[in-house]
């Protein structure tokens, strides 16, 4: 196996641009990628991965999301599959991401930006790496990313943010909301498949590590975290004087859940259970994004 890794060095961006920061041909894996700049709506930046010289991505991601962020106020955090270490830059993740026949990674200035700017990046894959997943070689994988944007969700609705094509097992949720209190938390992540549906989660804080609304505010580790946490006190089943925020991540690295083919996964706006709604949920703006791999078989 051989290592390498295409770097951008102070480069102009112009708005709107589509920059690639890396391509390859044949097999290997995508191992690190870290992204610079100081430049207007660097969060919104898309990074896009075209696989199998296509010519439409198979996924675009904004930037802040991709790493478990949406707001702009992120203080720097570190964490072994990802952090922040800058302000608006220094973003960086060490997710695997294999090719078969060939990938191209581009990063697009956001087109809102007002004048050129100058970027930084780094990329690096390992050409022939397999992927291999809790010790079994994982046959044609590749991640894909399923994508909730700026959705609005009624109290008690519930909606998809996943679902799969093939068996895979997941690797990472990251996602935002923002309501008028906390109560849509009270949701519970959701399974389907083969006819039967399973709670992914106790609660959606409870699905990001948390206990009680996030009652203890921000936390990163390397399976879940909470990188934006805005909030007032307010009793229960009554409404906020300020919309709340929240925005983290989960990673199923060390936390695996594997589907098969028909499988889904579900949120909802708040929860209902045994006939009983929990408190007064709100309607609530969404952002998710679900990446996982999917794959022909493992052995």
């Amino acid at each position: 196996m051989k290592t390498f890794t295409q770097s951008i060095k102070e480069e102009v961006v112009q708005p709107g641009e589509e920059k690639t920061v890396f391509s390859a041909e044949g097999a290997g894996t995508v191992t690190h990628m870290w992204f610079g700049g100081s430049y207007e709506y660097f969060s919104e930046a898309l990074i896009k991965i075209y696989y199998d010289h296509e010519e439409t991505p198979s996924f675009s991601a904004k930037m802040f999301l991709m790493h478990g962020v949406w707001f702009d106020d992120q203080d720097p955090f570190t964490t072994t599959w990802v952090g922040k270490t800058g302000h608006p830059g220094g973003m960086y993740n060490n997710y695997r991401i294999p090719y078969q026949n060939g990938i191209r990674i581009t990063v697009t200035m956001s087109p809102k930006a007002s004048k050129e700017d100058l970027f930084w990046s780094i990329v690096r894959a390992t050409k022939d790496m397999e992927l291999f997943l809790y010790q079994k070689k994982a046959i044609n994988p590749r991640l894909v990313l399923h994508k909730v944007e700026d959705f609005t969700a009624n109290p008690l609705e519930e909606f998809e943010i996943y679902k799969a094509s093939r068996p895979g097992c997941l690797f990472l949720t990251s996602m935002s909301a923002v309501s008028n209190n906390l109560e849509y938390q009270e949701a519970c992540f959701r399974g389907y498949s083969q006819g039967e549906m399973q709670l992914l989660s106790s609660g959606m804080e409870d699905y990001f590590l948390g206990t009680y609304y996030f009652q203890k505010g921000k936390y990163q580790n390397d399976v879940a975290g909470v990188t934006h946490f805005k909030t007032q006190e307010y009793e229960i089943g009554t409404l906020t004087e300020e919309p709340t925020e929240f925005s983290g991540y989960h990673f199923h690295v060390d936390d695996p859940i594997f589907f098969s083919s028909d499988f889904k996964m579900t949120l909802r706006c708040g929860e209902r259970l045994r006939d009983y709604t929990f408190h007064n949920p709100q309607p609530t703006t969404y952002n998710v994004y679900v990446f996982a791999y999917e794959f022909d078989d493992l052995k």
